[in-house]
C-alpha cells in the first residue's frame, strides 16, 4: 500500500504518486473534481440497494428501467470473490489499514473501517 508504484502502470499516470495508495487517492478526487456531472457509486451501494441504485442511476441517465435482475455470484458479470462487503480490508496488516484510513481521512474519502 506505501510501496512505491512501478511497472507498466507508470505510463498512464498524468502526474508521479509516492505511493501506490496517494495513485488511487489521486484518482477518486479527480472524479470528485470533475466538471462533468458525475455519479459515484460504490460497490456496497450496489450490493446493499440494488434495485434503488438501478432506478436512481436509470433516473439520471433519463432510461426508462426495463427490467432489474441481480446477477447472482456465478454470474460471468460477478468478479470471482464472496460478495462479502468489506472483504478486501482483510487483505492487509494492522499497520495497512491504520495508514490507509489515516490517509483517506486527510483526504477525506470514506473508507469505512474494519468489522463494518
Amino acid at each position: 500500500m506505501s510501496a512505491l508504484p512501478q511497472g507498466g502502470i507508470l505510463q498512464y499516470q498524468h502526474r508521479n504518486s509516492p505511493t501506490m495508495l496517494q495513485r488511487w487517492i489521486d484518482h477518486i478526487e479527480s472524479w470528485e473534481r470533475a466538471s462533468q456531472k458525475t455519479t459515484i457509486l460504490t460497490n456496497e451501494e450496489l450490493h446493499t440497494n440494488f434495485d434503488e441504485t438501478i432506478a436512481r442511476l436509470s433516473e439520471l441517465l433519463d432510461q426508462k428501467v426495463r427490467q432489474t435482475r441481480r446477477p447472482g455470484l456465478n454470474s460471468h458479470s460477478s468478479l470471482p470473490w464472496k460478495g462479502i462487503i468489506g472483504n478486501w480490508k482483510f487483505y492487509f496488516t494492522a499497520a495497512d489499514l491504520d495508514y490507509f484510513e489515516s490517509q483517506t481521512k486527510v483526504h477525506r474519502i470514506y473508507a469505512g473501517s474494519p468489522g463494518k
